[in-house]
């Protein structure tokens, strides 16, 4: 069973015959997709412009403006003269992030909250969306951590890259202590195991809670990865992407029945995942980790987007992606600023 990782979803199942598998779609979601919002702040004391653009959102089910906080995934609040957002996810705030590092200003542009909101909701969205199915319970999820050997190299010269055995994922979160010395990050990698009976394509990305960005690793069919930046925990990147074959046919990256997948070293090709902190303030940042598998190639790269408080403000739209059975497994990485 993989009890190194948390499964998000539904309870729905399905019967998976291996010949034959069923089909599940990844669709807009409607005014379900729409993010719960609770707002506290006093109206009168906010521009009629800024409202203007908050009831346009609501109509257009970008938001959902609801009552207490029971089912509200995000605070809106004024605060000495900020829009400041509280984050209400429990999976979060049992992390210890409790709030958004970005603000918006009341008086911003009517593109730039409407940027903002929809990037939100697009974040939440892909977040929260899941789906279960038994062959989920026999991929095993590990985080290690990698270090470079000082006295074996590869065929190019570079050294071999050793993972630690020690899985960091434990209980369903990994929580790491990060070095604000970017020289001297520590590096990890991530082993995937299926011991199902099915072959799988998986996905990997990255949700940073502090600003509202997803990472969409750009990957070819024929597993060579063509992103040759390190991996920062505020950049938008993911581990894996198996993408899509096109008119041929894709060999599933994760093999079953015992086919391993290594991200980070190895023969995976991918380079090594490490974390910083960016801001001299800030002490924690939190994200969850989503990993989806199909059992056909799929490309879910449309779900990246940069962050709204730093990149493109840009209004996304969820586009249709049609899957073969598929799940999604997440587990939240903690990262503390160590002593």
């Amino acid at each position: 069973m993989a009890s190194t990782a948390v499964l998000r979803g539904s309870e729905e199942t399905q019967e998976l015959d291996p010949a034959n598998p069923g089909l599940a779609v990844l669709s807009a979601g409607g005014a379900g997709q729409a993010l719960a919002i609770v707002a506290t702040y006093d109206p009168a004391q906010l521009p009629p412009a800024f409202l203007d653009t908050i009831r346009l959102l609501e109509k257009t089910n970008v938001i959902s403006l609801v009552d207490g906080f029971t089912n509200a995934e995000l605070e809106m609040r004024l605060e000495d003269s900020h829009i400041v957002f509280n984050i209400l996810l429990p999976k979060v705030n049992a992390c210890g992030l409790n709030r958004v590092y970005h603000v918006i200003q009341p008086t911003d542009s009517a593109e730039t909250v409407r940027g903002t909101l929809s990037a939100g909701s697009r974040f939440f969205w892909h977040l929260r969306r899941g789906h279960y199915h038994p062959f989920v319970d026999s991929v095993k999820v590990e985080f290690l951590e990698i270090t470079a050997s000082e006295n074996e190299f590869d065929d190019a010269g570079y050294p071999i890259v050793i993972p630690s055995e020690e899985n960091l994922l434990r209980n369903g979160a990994i929580d790491l202590y990060v070095s604000s010395d970017v020289e001297n990050l520590k590096r990890y990698g991530i082993r995937l195991t299926n011991n199902s009976k099915w072959d799988l394509f998986p996905a990997a990305f990255y949700f940073n809670h502090s600003d509202w960005s997803i990472g969409a690793f750009r990957m070819s069919p024929s597993s060579i990865f063509t992103h040759n930046e390190l991996w920062l925990g505020s950049k938008i990147d993911t581990y894996y992407h198996s993408g899509t074959a096109g008119q041929f046919e894709a060999e599933a990256p994760l093999q079953k029945e015992g086919g391993t997948l290594t991200i980070g070293f190895g023969d995976g090709g991918s380079d090594p995942i490490s974390f910083c902190l960016d801001k001299d303030d800030q002490d924690l940042d939190v994200g969850h980790m989503k990993i989806f598998f199909s059992t056909k190639p799929v490309d879910l790269r449309h779900m990246e987007q940069e962050s709204p408080f730093t990149g493109n403000r840009s209004t996304f739209r969820v586009q249709n992606a049609a899957l073969d059975t598929w799940v999604a497994i997440e587990y939240p990485i903690i990262q503390r600023r160590a002593l």
